[in-house]
């Protein structure tokens, strides 16, 4: 036997506490605050409601590949193969 939930509850928790484009503005008293998306560049958006799913949620505190590679290191191991990252690509020659 198999279930399939449609329209179940969704989570109380607000994604945009935890994501790295999300930007929560609040009060002394409860109740004030504004929540931001900059995701979109330089223009912030307001969002008038919680956001519990989102296309383009990037959690705070995770490096991005690229800066992971900036920061990787390559190790070589018996057989001339390598591990880790390669260096980055300069993009300008010094």
């Amino acid at each position: 036997m198999s279930f399939k939930i449609l329209d179940g509850t969704r989570p109380d928790k607000r994604l945009c506490d935890s994501c790295d484009y999300g930007h929560v503005i609040k009060g002394p008293q409860q109740g004030q605050e504004k929540v931001y998306c900059t995701n979109r560049g330089l223009e912030r958006l307001h969002l008038p409601f919680p956001v519990v799913e989102c296309s383009d949620f990037c959690k705070k505190n995770q490096m991005t590949e690229y800066e992971a590679k900036q920061i990787g290191w390559v190790l070589e191991v018996s057989g001339g193969k390598t591990l880790g990252f390669k260096p980055p690509k300069k993009e300008y020659p010094d």
